[in-house]
């Protein structure tokens, strides 16, 4: 710690969960849903950290595939409401233009790598949170992957900094 300032390291999270770049967003949303989280850094066999993986990544893909402006919490409308429609009298054409079934599909043929954000936003251990958390605002990012050298040692998300807040 330099100046009394809480650095990075002191208050990332270690245990980082990660998905590869070959990954589909079907097993990157089972990973986010199972773990809590809104995002993941993508990483390459060594570690490397090639991309992130947001929620609005996701729901940007999404709405690409059906057509429609959506966002996370759109998307779960979309999914109540089509959910809704189904029953026995349901036409072959509304299943092929039901919205569910096109986000079915694009969950289990995209890939991460193709909709992950690049050149994502890396910190190093040792920076200050405050810096971290400057660089955060000023890219609308809710999460930094931490990296010692290029391999990727932990993440900082906003709930991060805000306990380091209420320890300062």
């Amino acid at each position: 710690m330099e100046d009394g300032n809480i650095t990075v390291q002191q208050m990332m999270t270690r245990r980082v969960h990660t998905i590869g770049p070959s990954n589909t967003l079907l097993d990157a949303t089972a990973l986010l849903r199972r773990n809590h989280i809104s995002g993941l850094p993508v990483v390459d066999s060594r570690k490397r950290v090639v991309g992130v993986l947001s929620e609005k990544d996701i729901a940007r893909a999404l709405s690409d595939a059906g057509e429609l402006s959506l966002t996370p919490c759109g998307l779960l409308d979309v999914m109540i409401h089509t959910k809704e429609k189904e029953g026995p009298t349901r036409s072959s054409k509304e299943d092929r233009d039901d919205p569910l079934r096109m986000f079915d599909e694009c969950f289990r043929s995209v890939k991460v790598e193709e909709v992950m954000s690049r050149d994502p936003l890396v910190v190093d251990p040792e920076m200050s949170i405050d810096v971290a958390a400057r660089m955060m605002l000023d890219r609308n990012v809710n999460r930094l992957p931490v990296v010692q050298g290029q391999r990727l040692v932990g993440i900082l998300t906003r709930h991060d900094v805000l306990a380091a807040w209420e320890l300062a």
